[in-house]
């Protein structure tokens, strides 16, 4: 009987690393997240300050939100700075900005934890002002959803 809960142990022991082990960080070239991550990214169901229908990163270091696909002038804009970029086992990749907002109706620097798919067709983030989120959900902060357009 020893023996049996002896193997038991070790097992049980053996595959907590399995259970609890951190998905890999795998660092990506910021030439090879910029062609991921530059683009136009939007979301019909949004419309609102806080979640624009579209948000657009450009290649100098510019974003801008837009209220409603439809707007000519950006909501808010602004300079980023991207602080961390990598690729998990799945291959999507994920990025740490930092996004200062000069527009008129907001001052502020939210910063971000974002997941670009794969396929590179869906950008999750969740941000807030304090400190980086550490999991894309709302206990983190505002989350959003967007779609390369």
């Amino acid at each position: 009987m020893k023996s049996i809960t002896l193997i038991f142990v070790i097992v049980i022991f053996s595959m907590t690393s399995f259970l609890f082990a951190e998905d890999v960080k795998k660092p990506i070239s910021q030439a090879d997240f910029l062609k991921v991550f530059i683009g136009t990214w939007v979301n019909m169901d949004y419309g609102d300050f806080f979640k624009p229908q579209k948000v657009v990163y450009s290649p100098d270091n510019r974003w801008e939100e837009y209220i409603f696909l439809t707007d000519d002038q950006p909501e808010h804009y602004g300079p980023y700075t991207i602080d961390e970029m990598w690729t998990d086992s799945k291959g999507d990749i994920w990025f740490k900005v930092s996004a200062k907002c000069i527009a008129p109706t907001h001052y502020g620097t939210p910063l971000t934890l974002g997941k670009i798919s794969n396929a590179g067709k869906v950008l999750d983030s969740v941000w807030q002002y304090s400190r980086y989120p550490t999991e894309i959900s709302a206990i983190e902060g505002a989350v959003s959803t967007y779609y390369r357009q």
